[in-house]
Order: structure tokens, then sequence, then C-alpha cells
């Protein structure tokens, strides 16, 4: 069975690169553009791994927020930033 992977980052680009060096091996179950829907879809999906722009905005501050939203709330995931 294939990891569980969310997308977090608010370039395109940089999603679907992602995406499509990542699919091959993993499931790309979603990717969103911002801290707060990473919180949100990440509660939703229940990923197994968060990939994470740390540079991405949650609120008045950066991706380690987010980070530590994440992992308040997460669980059972992994996340890489």
């Amino acid at each position: 069975m294939k990891a569980r992977v969310l997308l977090v980052d608010d370039h395109t680009i940089v999603t679907e690169g992602l995406r499509a060096l990542l699919e091959p091996e993993f499931q790309i179950v979603g990717t969103v553009d911002d801290g707060r829907a990473a919180v949100k879809t990440s509660g939703d999906l229940k990923p197994d791994v968060v990939v994470l722009d740390i540079s991405i905005r949650f609120m008045q501050q950066l991706g380690f927020e987010t980070t530590a939203q994440l992992l308040q709330f997460a669980i059972k995931h992994k996340i890489i930033a």
C-alpha cells in the first residue's frame, strides 16, 4: 500500500512538480496552498505524510506555526518541511 501524502505549498508549480515526482511511489491525497487549509485538510484526509513549505503563511507566522498546529492535531502523520 502506498503512503498517503498531502502537499502544502503556495506555488502551484512546486506542488505540480512534487506531484509528478512523488506519484509513482506515493498516493497524493491532496494539495493546498496555505497553512490554515493544511491544518483543516490534514484533519479531514488523514495523510501519512505532509510535505510542507516552511515559508508558507499561517495566521501571521510562517510554516513553523502550521507545523505546530499539525503536530497538535495529528496523531499519525509525519511532516517534511
